[in-house]
């Protein structure tokens, strides 16, 4: 999924790994998108004891073609 690709984008681009995310707020116009969602988050994240708080959330009032949303935090210093 590209929306996890983006994500690690930019948290690289901003001096950071994947490593640094704490939390991660997935927004999904659909719960049936679930299982589109886990496969790259358990490529990106492997380790169950080592992954960033996750939280997802329905959302049906994306605007036409959007499908899912990332809100992120990560500490980079």
């Amino acid at each position: 999924m590209f929306a996890f690709a983006n994500m690690k984008t930019m948290v690289e681009n901003a001096g950071g790994k994947i490593e640094n995310i704490g939390s991660i707020k997935v927004y999904m116009k659909d719960r049936a998108q679930r299982d589109a969602v886990n496969k790259p988050w358990l490529e990106m994240f492997p380790d169950a004891d080592d992954r960033p708080a996750r939280h997802a959330i329905e959302y049906d009032a994306f605007p036409p073609g959007v499908l899912v949303q990332l809100e992120v935090i990560a500490v980079v210093v």
